[in-house]
């Protein structure tokens, strides 16, 4: 069982998507939305979604500087509020660091890792998330979180999964976000006769979701989908899940709800596809290799020294002379094709006027003055 506490805090958290995680990130979020608008798909505008365009200039990508959060003081009100219940996913302060089933890892609220880590235990029990449970067991539990407490081992199963669908009910931006409720639900009732491409487009249309919320999505479908894989013992299959949950995840302004039936469709798709989310994010991420490799370059431009630079110089430019004396020779050799090549003769002929030129003129008047100064105290020879 994870203790609430023991993982990371919201620094620690944040810190552990770097950069270059969080580039590619915005790089595949404003991917997926100029897709989903090429195709019709009914979007918020950017500004909404939190969306920062791209800046392109030369070959270069880039990324605008976003700026450092505020400092907030902290108070005993605000800590129990924020570090539990009613608190938004992407300012809640304590996180802790989790493994998906594809090997990565996520950061999620540390009172949801908690009822999620309970749960799994307790995944055969029958009912689960269809009875209430107690109500003041429930609000002791709760209390018990709030505080980082973990969960003993005879709490009730029925109320933490209770709790659990509290939990995401008093979320103040829901997990779908409030901007793309409609756009999962336009999804479903737009693309009924293509299922392979509906599917494909929630996919994507998880992937506009912000980081926080893209990790506790994704670690409680999978979560769901285990409990799914035990209907045989616990009666809820796909179908009773995603019609006990959908009013929790994605909640409705209208007491009615008249499209009720097309967001349980959208919750069941999903959880049977949980596993799926990982992979189209990763395809993603390779369609636009190029574009995160021009974005890595320009960030690492910075820290390279300039020595390197001057070399990486050095070496264009003797690579650009070679290229250009070829391409000289052979013009030169298709404008004359019979003219004799050079001997060695001709060319050490050819260096006589560049000897004489310079500081070379010096040592070629010594050389001759000390072949004369010789002639003239040579012996004469005997006749």
């Amino acid at each position: 069982m994870v203790e609430p506490g023991g993982g990371c805090r919201r620094g620690s958290a944040m810190d552990s998507l770097d950069s270059s995680s969080i580039s590619s990130t915005s790089i595949v979020r404003q991917t997926v939305y100029e897709k989903l608008s090429s195709l019709g798909v009914q979007l918020p505008d950017e500004n909404t979604l939190g969306l920062c365009r791209l800046e392109s200039s030369s070959s270069y990508t880039t990324l605008p500087s976003t700026p450092k959060p505020k400092r907030r003081r902290m108070t005993l009100a605000s800590v129990d509020k924020e570090c539990c219940f009613g608190s938004s996913l992407t300012e809640s302060t304590h996180l802790t660091s989790v493994e998906l089933d594809d090997r990565t890892s996520a950061c999620v609220p540390g009172a949801l890792v908690s009822m999620v880590s309970f749960l799994e235990d307790h995944l055969e029990t029958e009912g689960l998330f269809r009875k209430t449970g107690s109500l003041p067991r429930q609000k002791a539990i709760r209390s018990q979180l709030c505080k980082g407490e973990g969960l003993s081992v005879d709490t009730s199963a029925h109320d933490v999964a209770n709790l659990l669908k509290v939990y995401f009910r008093e979320l103040p931006i829901c997990l779908f976000m409030n901007s793309l409720l409609e756009s999962f639900i336009s999804v479903v009732r737009d693309y009924q006769d293509t299922p392979i491409l509906m599917k494909k487009l929630l996919l994507d249309l998880c992937l506009l979701l912000p980081v926080a919320h893209q990790h506790v999505l994704q670690y409680t479908l999978q979560f769901f989908f285990k409990l799914s894989e035990y209907a045989v013992s616990n009666l809820m299959d796909l179908d009773n899940i995603s019609v006990v949950l959908t009013p929790n995840l994605m909640p409705s302004t209208d007491v009615s709800c008249p499209d009720l039936d097309l967001r349980t469709k959208v919750v069941k798709i999903l959880v049977a596809r949980s596993r799926w989310l990982s992979r189209r994010r990763f395809e993603l991420m390779r369609g636009n290799l190029g574009r995160m490799q021009s974005l890595t370059s320009l960030q690492s431009e910075d820290s390279v020294q300039l020595r390197g630079k001057k070399k990486l110089k050095r070496r264009a430019s003797i690579k650009d002379l070679g290229q250009l004396a070829l391409r000289k020779g052979k013009a030169l050799a298709a404008e004359n094709p019979l003219k004799r090549r050079t001997t060695f003769r001709d060319r050490k002929a050819s260096l006589i006027p560049d000897i004489l030129k310079g500081k070379k003129q010096v040592r070629l008047s010594k050389l001759l003055h000390s072949s004369d100064r010789e002639s003239r105290f040579a012996k004469p020879a005997d006749k």
